[in-house]
């Protein structure tokens, strides 16, 4: 891959095989999405259990991480996400080809989970739009002289969302009406439910999201559905 995914492999045994399916005792966890109360755990990689919520189609992991801020921080540091990446800017340029003709030049933009150097903030500052930065590891933080936004990114971000709902609701309220949202996340088949997708050995992956996910989150937060493919989705504030 152009860019780098670094996967779990510390070399300890869990004592528990991927095959061995709701078997760790946990009662169902409230959806860290849509809070609904149905998930049903499907199995367990590396000490973390998976849970389908059965509202919005959510898969997540519980406990979210085993790793610490410090150590999730520091995996973010070995992404090779810089501008001299050409796979990796090829990568981000699928993303604006599809945002781009829906707006005009000269609008503002948010990167919202940027990591810390923002190649596609300055792809889209090269076709003269205005674009800033918000990463809760790297910075800068929001503030309230942010504003709203004309159109919000989120590139390989949302999988890392610890508390998605409130991520999602923090996005709307910095978009403008009739603004525009893209997410870059790779996008689970719906009825998919084994172990062997490789997405899911990343220890900073949380939430897992399919298409059914997305319709419901525009339903929750009045987002219009506009296009999806298998991990770019776009949608309008409406």
């Amino acid at each position: 891959m152009w860019w780098r995914e670094i996967c779990a492999d510390d070399g300890k045994d869990s004592g528990l095989k991927d095959s061995e399916l709701r078997d760790v005792g946990l009662s169902s966890p409230n959806c860290p999405l849509c809070s609904a109360t149905n998930s049903v755990q499907l199995f367990t990689i590396e000490q973390r259990a998976f849970f389908e919520c059965q509202g919005c189609d959510l898969l997540f992991a519980v406990p979210d991480s085993l790793l610490s801020q410090e150590q999730e921080k520091a995996r973010y540091c070995l992404h090779e996400n810089t501008p001299d990446n050409k796979g990796y800017v090829t990568h981000l340029s699928r993303l604006k080809t599809q945002l781009a003709p829906k707006l005009t030049s000269g609008m503002r933009g948010l990167d919202f989970g940027s990591g810390p150097l923002s190649v596609l903030s300055q792809l889209f500052e090269n076709d003269q739009f205005k674009m800033e930065c918000y990463d809760p590891f790297f910075g800068p933080p929001l503030t309230s002289e942010s504003g709203r936004y004309d159109f919000i990114t989120c590139t390989e971000a949302a999988e890392h969302f610890k508390d998605p709902s409130s991520e999602f609701k923090l996005m709307h309220s910095l978009l403008k009406p009739g603004g525009w949202i893209a997410i870059m996340t790779n996008l689970r088949e719906e009825g998919r439910r084994d172990s062997t997708w490789w997405y899911l050995r990343d220890p900073s992956h949380r939430c897992f999201y399919s298409k059914k996910t997305f319709e419901m989150l525009g339903t929750i937060l009045s987002w219009r559905l506009n296009s999806i493919t298998d991990d770019i989705v776009l949608l309008q504030n409406i």
